[in-house]
């Protein structure tokens, strides 16, 4: 038990000198971080990734707004005639 608690204090005592170490350089390194922090994140940006992918699939993507299908113009057509006098009786029995 005793060695566990010993053994605990000096994880404690390391991880402090570490923090500390690295708190008291962290001002030395700050320009090359920032520089590489800025170098970085265009990469990871969605513009970027967007950029990228449009132009691997821009030879494949055809943006000219022409026609550009093979199939035949059809016209309008009228399918049957429109029902008219002629085809009734005009409800003439109904009248009566």
């Amino acid at each position: 038990m005793k060695k566990q608690i010993v053994v605990f204090i000096s994880n404690v005592i390391i991880l402090f000198g570490c923090v500390g170490i690295f708190v008291n350089l962290a001002p030395g390194f700050t320009v090359g971080i920032s520089a590489f922090a800025k170098a970085a994140a265009p990469y990871a940006s969605p513009d970027y990734l967007y950029k990228k992918t449009k132009l691997k699939f821009s030879d494949y993507i055809i943006t000219d707004g022409g026609n550009n299908t093979t199939a035949p113009i059809e016209k309008d057509e009228e399918v049957m005639k429109a029902i008219g006098s002629e085809d009734s009786d005009d409800d003439y029995e109904l009248t009566e």
